[in-house]
């Protein structure tokens, strides 16, 4: 009787505390997702190759569209050389951050981004630079992003 009560409280304790552990694994997941999403635009401007390599074209820059929301999301589309090889604006991706296994998610722009695009041309550099911030609204945990003037995208602590 003894040890059922205590696998009992035990089982009580996993729930609450797993459930604290799920907005914040969420977070990781989805900034994750996009600073890889960043890092795969800037790769695919410097190549010029198209991402899957299934298209017969070359890339001349890379735009990530961000909408704040809700629903928070960002597109990346796809600008090519030779526009009667493939149409132009072109869509590549669209991630909404609430996918994320139905987290609450937002996303600030703490960088100036006109027309809330971050491109990517064809050095791998942009012509904005500073801080994305996903939030995860429920709880205020944040997770940020730093974009530098080269293009590069990390995560910062």
């Amino acid at each position: 009787m003894v040890v059922v009560a205590i696998v009992g409280i035990l089982s009580a304790l996993a729930t609450t505390m797993f459930s604290r552990l799920q907005p914040r694994e969420q977070l990781r997941i989805s900034t994750r997702d996009l600073v890889s999403t960043l890092r795969q635009a800037r790769n695919i401007t410097v190549t010029g190759a198209s991402p899957t390599g299934a298209f017969p074209f070359l890339v001349d820059r890379v735009d990530v569209v961000f909408n704040a929301g809700p629903p928070s999301e960002y597109r990346v589309q796809l600008w090519t050389l030779d526009p009667a090889a493939a149409p132009n604006n072109l869509v590549y991706k669209i991630a909404r951050l609430d996918d994320y296994l139905g987290a609450d998610l937002t996303l600030v722009l703490n960088a100036p981004l006109p027309g809330n695009v971050l491109r990517f041309e064809r050095n791998g550099g942009t012509g904005a630079f500073g801080d994305i911030s996903v939030i995860e609204t429920q709880t205020g945990l944040t997770n940020r992003i730093n974009v530098t003037r080269a293009g590069v995208a990390r995560m910062v602590d």
